[in-house]
């Protein structure tokens, strides 16, 4: 008869812990507070729609399907410590190659990082963020 709370960071019901909390008490014994989402952030912060943006997830994975990256127009891929940008994007040289790509960090906390990446400069490897590509125009 006693209530619990479950505090967890990231999207709620986006790759979350969610799915697994509903499961376990019920859909009507759970109730879920959500903020803005990363997805939500991520595209506002480069001034892109997304609503045909395909959602991927590298986060706690030992791998997760790039084909729908490079196949999609707009993606966005959750990433970790090992999954982090930098290696998601120079393992997959057709992400850097056919889209613009950014990197998004600690989205709407004082420590923002929204970086466009380039070869001029290194990719960030923090654990919790996001790459963002949209496919370049004419290819």
């Amino acid at each position: 008869g006693k209530k619990i709370g479950v505090l967890v960071t990231g999207d709620a019901g986006f790759f979350s812990l969610a799915k697994s909390v509903v499961k376990e008490f019920g859909r009507e014994n759970v109730k879920i507070i959500e903020g803005i989402s990363v997805v939500q952030a991520a595209f506002a912060a480069i001034a892109e729609s997304w609503e045909d943006a395909v959602f991927l997830s590298a986060h706690g994975r030992s791998g997760f399907d790039i084909e729908k990256a490079v196949n999609a127009d707009k993606f966005l891929i959750l990433c970790d410590k090992i999954n982090n940008p930098r290696k998601i994007i120079e393992e997959n040289s057709r992400l850097i190659k056919n889209f613009e790509l950014w990197v998004a960090a600690n989205l709407s906390m004082d420590n923002e990082i929204v970086h466009r990446v380039t070869l001029d400069e290194p990719i960030p490897e923090d654990a919790l963020s996001c790459v963002i590509g949209i496919r370049k125009t004419g290819e």
